[in-house]
């Protein structure tokens, strides 16, 4: 049996296969049948039916798929406004482009990008996504793709060289912008 391997742990995995035994069984499958047509067997469905068994979103769209339903009726909604029906299909991609990566330092950036998510779901603190997207940048994903992504500047995502000639020159162009109250914008112009 394939172990399944998950980034994140905040579904309640017992739910979800209360939900799925519910929907088999409406639709008159056995638990055999619903194996057979997702490529694992009744004990993995029957682990999936009583939360022992982390279910992967792969699985859990080709379930929904199955039964004929959204992913939505699997997975119990709080009171909060989550609408899985519209990321759904961009959520599915990213899981097969994930499982086309072979490099493990590139397959950890994405567990980086994934934990970045969770954190912004559970809080939107400034300072969390801070520290993220500084760990992003230090693997070396690109700035400009983590500032981006996560909807920072590109200053708040690397670390400050306080030292650095670059950075003390910097510093020193958005003080006189900032006497001049000038915007970046302004400032641009002024230089072509």
């Amino acid at each position: 049996m394939k172990k399944e391997n998950n980034c994140s742990n905040f579904l309640d995995y017992k739910v979800i296969g209360q939900e799925v035994r519910n929907w088999r069984l409406k639709r008159g499958y056995t638990q055999k049948d619903l194996a057979k047509k997702i490529g694992v067997t009744y004990q993995v469905v029957l682990q999936y039916e009583k939360g022992t068994c982390k279910i992967s979103i792969e699985k859990l769209y080709a379930i929904a798929e199955i039964l004929s339903i959204g992913i939505v009726d699997l997975i119990p909604v709080s009171n909060e406004k989550i609408c899985f029906e519209d990321e759904g299909e961009k959520i599915l991609n990213l899981v097969r482009e994930y499982k086309k990566i072979n490099d493990q330092e590139l397959r950890r950036m994405f567990c980086l990008l994934t934990k970045f998510v969770k954190v912004s779901e559970k809080s939107s603190r400034k300072s969390e996504k801070i520290k993220i997207a500084k760990g992003l940048v230090k693997s070396g994903v690109s700035v400009d793709i983590v500032a981006k992504t996560i909807g920072l500047s590109a200053d708040e995502c690397v670390e400050e060289k306080t030292g650095s000639i670059y950075y003390k020159i910097g510093k020193k162009i958005k003080e006189w912008r900032a006497v001049r109250e000038y915007t970046q914008k302004d400032l641009a112009e002024k230089m072509r």
